[in-house]
């Protein structure tokens, strides 16, 4: 599926791709397609035709994006237009003052608040810790969550997932987040909020209801947790990105040769890789099976011929070697084989963008994260993407290593 959707990926030759230290598209200039950005801080003040893909540290959207914006960074405030949907990932997501989204919002970070005079023409979904909703939602809103506030106009149903952690969220450094501020776990809705549909929450404790509700009211109790919440889809997508992009970064870095024989193999022939890559999996577990398998037969073996102390040895240099097999196996699949084939991906979409630019190597595997940690978050799919990525990079792995021993062979013979 990963392979599928990023072979499919369909860039208009004009599309601007700018990666720098500060982007800023100044209030006279127009972007006639679509913009794609990777830097520290990016600002928006002009006109994008196209959709908008930022990530950076901070962004700022204060003129008009006539497609989807996609930003994933600490910071992202919107005080300007987007006529299509909205997704954003971080900390602090922040619709200010005069911000519209003709379309639906998706947010994912910590806390999301939507100023008294935005507004969203569909609808908004979040997940993380509070969402501050003080402005005017053109229809549902769905928060997975601790903290909810709604002091302003939601046209349809509001339900509400909050589960209360043992901590506070005081840890958090807010920084430059503005409006922002530490909710104590719940839901309310004040005497402004209007609610037009039905209001339904999970929550361990009764909402503070004293707007207008024009629907019906549902509380389901939960338990309170004794131990953290488990982390949302978003967040382990998110937390998945970082560690990938570290985890990359350190292999270009240190074996910058091995990774291009890697790459090689995955671009010439992904679909034998996928196979291989399936029978490789299915082979570890096979192998991690049978070590255990043969441990306890052999500690069984030299206990019965009263050899106790061998015994007791042999069942723990067994679990010592399944430990470090398990371990090496998990870390190849679950992380290292990920690498190449988004390295393929980010050079095949930097390649439709810009023929004639080729940015460093890492700046090309960040590029292919930003859809990857996208597709994370569709949940069949997210799953899906992951396993298919991890069988064509574990079978160019596994060709790799075939040809170098047989290589060894033929010159030791």
């Amino acid at each position: 599926m990963w392979w599928v959707v990023a072979g499919g990926v369909s860039v208009a030759s004009a599309a601007d791709l700018r990666a720098e230290d500060v982007v800023v598209v100044s209030a006279d200039e127009q972007v006639a397609d679509d913009l794609y950005v990777v830097a520290r801080r990016v600002v928006i003040e002009g006109r994008v035709d196209g959709d908008a893909m930022l990530v950076a540290e901070e962004v700022r959207i204060d003129g008009v994006v006539e497609g989807d914006l996609a930003a994933v960074a600490r910071t992202v405030k919107i005080t300007g237009t987007v006529s299509d949907d909205v997704r954003l990932v971080g900390q602090s997501l922040i619709l200010d003052a005069d911000a519209h989204v003709a379309d639906d919002v998706l947010g994912v970070g910590f806390g999301l608040w939507v100023h008294e005079d935005a507004s969203v023409a569909r609808d908004l979904a979040f997940t993380g810790y509070e969402l501050l909703l003080d402005g005017t939602v053109g229809r549902d809103v769905s928060v997975a969550g601790s903290a909810v506030r709604v002091r302003g106009e939601v046209e349809g149903d509001l339900t509400a997932a909050l589960s209360f952690p043992d901590d506070d969220a005081s840890w958090v450094d807010l920084g430059q987040s503005g409006p922002l501020e530490l909710l104590p776990p719940g839901l309310d809705l004040t005497s402004d909020a209007r609610l037009g549909g039905d209001l339904v929450y999970h929550a361990p404790e009764p909402a503070t209801v004293d707007g207008t509700i024009g629907g019906t009211t549902e509380h389901h109790q939960i338990a309170f947790a004794n131990t953290q919440p488990t982390p949302s889809l978003a967040f382990r997508a998110l937390r998945r990105m970082l560690g990938l992009a570290l985890v990359g970064l350190t292999l270009l870095a240190v074996f910058p040769t091995l990774h291009g024989q890697v790459v090689d193999q995955v671009r010439d022939r992904p679909l034998r890789n996928l196979g291989l890559g399936v029978l490789t999996g299915l082979a570890g577990i096979v192998l991690a099976g049978t070590l255990a398998f043969s441990t306890l037969l052999l500690a069984g073996g030299l206990g019965v011929a009263t050899l106790g102390g061998l015994s007791g040895a042999a069942l723990l240099t067994g679990l010592l070697a399944e430990g470090a097999l398990l371990t090496g196996f998990f870390l190849l699949i679950g992380w290292v084989a990920h690498v190449p084939v988004l390295y393929v991906v980010g050079d095949a979409l930097w390649n439709r963008l810009d023929e004639t630019r080729k940015p460093a190597r890492g700046w090309v595997l960040l590029t292919a994260l930003i859809p990857f940690t996208l597709l994370l978050l569709v949940p069949v799919v997210g799953s899906l993407t992951q396993a298919v990525t991890a069988a064509i990079g574990l079978g160019a792995l596994a060709v790799l290593a075939s040809e170098r021993l047989a290589f060894r062979r033929q010159a030791a013979s």
